[in-house]
């Protein structure tokens, strides 16, 4: 009688080679697709942080523009700005010392709301100083009660920095700050350039010049006097 003895066979050196080499192709596919998609949510995110400072300043640039009497485009040193002149009456809805709205100054005998010339309110790119002419990155919004240049006491800092904060710029993102005004059909046209390092940029050093930079530009146009929807 014969008896059959079993042979436990391992795997070859070229078998290890081989499954080593498929499974180095899979992860190195996996960290492609995780590089790839990290990156795309990075510069998506990018984006939208951009597009929401835009929004947020032409908004509030919207609301300004819509309640006032007379709107002019004003140019200092190569800086460009707008001007409002705005009704007396002043409505503060939340209490934040910036009115949201303009009551009528009275009603004349055929009940007609009437309207007086009050406070001018001021947008424009600056330094840090908030001085009108000077050139920077801080989107500033000022107020006065003339048609002089305003001045670093009419600054509105607690709208242009968070909380008042110098330290801290509400529109930081904000790179360019573009006005035109029609004053035949009381238009303002808006336009606002907002730039973010993107995903590549953010895990690069700082002194890294060559990255790229993603951005977005918004165009608005806006009637003032509330004539026209």
């Amino acid at each position: 009688m014969y008896l059959r003895r079993k042979i436990n066979r391992g795997f070859t050196l070229i078998e290890l080679l081989v499954v080593i080499g498929i499974g180095s192709i899979v992860l190195g596919g996996l960290a492609f697709i995780y590089s790839y998609t990290a990156a795309q949510t990075g510069d998506t995110l990018a984006e939208l942080i951009s597009t929401d400072q835009a929004t947020t300043a032409a908004r509030d640039v919207e609301a300004t523009v819509r309640n006032a009497f007379l709107c002019e485009a004003k140019v200092k040193n190569g800086v460009t700005g707008l001007r409002c002149q705005m009704p007396s009456v002043e409505v503060d809805l939340n209490g934040d010392g910036t009115p949201e709205s303009y009551a009528p100054a009275s009603l004349d005998k055929f009940g007609r709301e009437q309207y007086v010339a009050g406070k001018r309110v001021w947008y424009y790119m600056s330094d840090s100083t908030g001085t009108w002419g000077s050139t920077g990155a801080v989107l500033w919004r000022a107020t006065r009660s003339d048609d002089n240049d305003p001045t670093s006491s009419d600054r509105d800092v607690n709208w242009a920095y968070r909380y008042g904060q110098t330290s801290a710029p509400r529109f930081p993102l904000i790179t360019n700050f573009g006005i035109s005004v029609n004053s035949a059909t009381c238009l303002v046209t808006l336009d606002l350039s907002g730039e973010s390092a993107d995903y590549a940029e953010r895990q690069a050093v700082a002194s890294d010049a060559s990255n790229r930079r993603r951005g977005v530009r918004l165009l608005a146009q806006m009637y003032w006097g509330n004539w026209r929807s």
